[in-house]
C-alpha cells in the first residue's frame, strides 16, 4: 500500500484511536491477508466514525464455519474475537458479515434476558446495509487501492439486492408488522428475513442521524436477567442514553408506534409501564 494511503488509513477519526483488526489463520483461500485487513478496516471505520467510545480493543478476526459470530470470550486484553464464514476476495461478504459482528461490540453485547436480543440482531443487520452503502460511495474516490474503485458498484449493489429482496411492503407500517411478530421474535431473534425487514425501515434513519451509532453503545444497559416486553426495554434504552442522543431513541420508538420518554409519574426505580401511545 502507498505510504500515503496508508496513513490515511491508520489516521485516528474525530480524535479516536484507530480500530485495530487483526485478521488470523492461512485458511482465507486465494487471496492476501492485508488486503482483508484493509477491507475489515474499511468496513468498521464507517461505523466507527460516529460511535461514542474514543478506544476500542483490537479486533481478532478468524475463518470458521461456525461465524459470523463475535465471541463472548475476550482476550487476556480486552480482545474481541470474530468468526467469518466467507474467503477468497469476496470483499461484499466480508464487509457484510464483519458490520453486523462490529454493530454487536459497538453495542456492548451481554448476556441477560433474551426477549428483545431480536432488535440487537436487527440493529447489526442496519450496520451491515449502513456499511456497505458508506463504503460504496467511499471506495468510489478514496478505495483502499486506486485500482480497487471499481469496487464500489458491488459493494452498492450488494445491499440493493438484500433490500429489495427483503423490504416490507410500503402500505405495512412497522408497528403493525411488530405487532404481528412480537411473540415469535421474542423465541427467533436471529430470524433474518424478520431482521432485515425492520432493519431497512430503520436504515434511513440511521443514515439521516448517524449519531445513532453513538446511540446503541446504551443499548444493553437496558437488559436485565428478568424478562421485559419491548416498549419497556426501549424506553429503559431511552433512560441510559445521553441527553444529547434521547432524540435518537424517540425516534426509534415513533417508528414502533412507541413512546420512549414518560412522565415521572409512571416510572417507578425502573421503567416498568407497558403503555404504547401510539399507532
Amino acid at each position: 500500500m502507498p505510504l500515503l494511503l496508508l496513513f490515511a488509513w491508520m489516521t485516528p477519526i474525530q480524535g479516536k484511536e484507530p480500530v485495530v483488526i487483526r485478521v488470523v489463520g492461512v485458511n482465507w483461500g486465494d487471496v492476501a491477508v492485508p488486503d482483508i485487513e484493509v477491507v475489515l478496516t474499511s468496513t468498521a471505520e464507517t461505523l466507527w466514525e460516529y460511535a461514542q467510545p474514543e478506544v476500542i480493543r483490537p479486533v481478532i478476526v478468524m475463518r470458521s464455519k461456525e461465524g459470523p459470530i463475535v465471541l463472548f470470550k475476550r482476550g487476556p486484553r480486552g480482545e474481541y474475537f470474530v468468526k467469518l464464514n466467507t474467503g477468497d476476495r469476496y470483499w461484499c461478504q466480508y464487509a457484510f458479515q464483519f458490520a453486523h459482528e462490529f454493530g454487536h461490540i459497538l453495542c456492548q453485547y451481554k448476556d441477560g434476558d433474551p426477549s428483545n436480543k431480536w432488535f440487537e440482531e436487527t440493529i447489526c443487520e442496519v450496520a451491515s446495509l449502513f456499511a456497505l452503502r458508506a463504503m460504496a460511495k467511499i471506495w468510489e474516490d478514496y478505495p483502499p487501492y486506486p485500482n480497487w474503485s471499481g469496487y464500489s458498484k458491488h459493494l452498492r449493489q450488494y445491499a440493493t439486492e438484500r433490500i429489495d429482496r427483503y423490504k416490507l411492503k410500503e402500505d405495512v407500517h412497522l408497528s403493525t408488522f411488530f405487532a404481528e411478530n412480537a411473540v415469535y421474535l421474542k423465541t427467533h431473534a436471529t430470524d433474518r428475513t424478520r431482521n432485515a425487514a425492520v432493519a431497512i425501515r430503520l436504515l434511513p434513519l440511521f443514515e439521516k442521524h448517524p449519531e445513532g451509532w453513538k446511540a446503541i453503545h446504551y443499548l444493553n444497559e437496558s437488559v436485565w436477567e428478568e424478562e421485559q416486553d419491548f416498549p419497556t426495554y426501549l424506553r429503559s434504552w431511552y433512560r441510559h442514553t445521553p441527553e444529547d442522543l434521547k432524540p435518537f431513541v424517540e425516534k426509534v420508538g415513533e417508528a414502533f408506534g412507541i413512546r420512549t420518554e414518560v412522565k415521572a409519574e409512571e416510572v417507578s426505580g425502573d421503567v416498568k409501564t407497558t403503555e404504547t401511545t401510539k399507532s
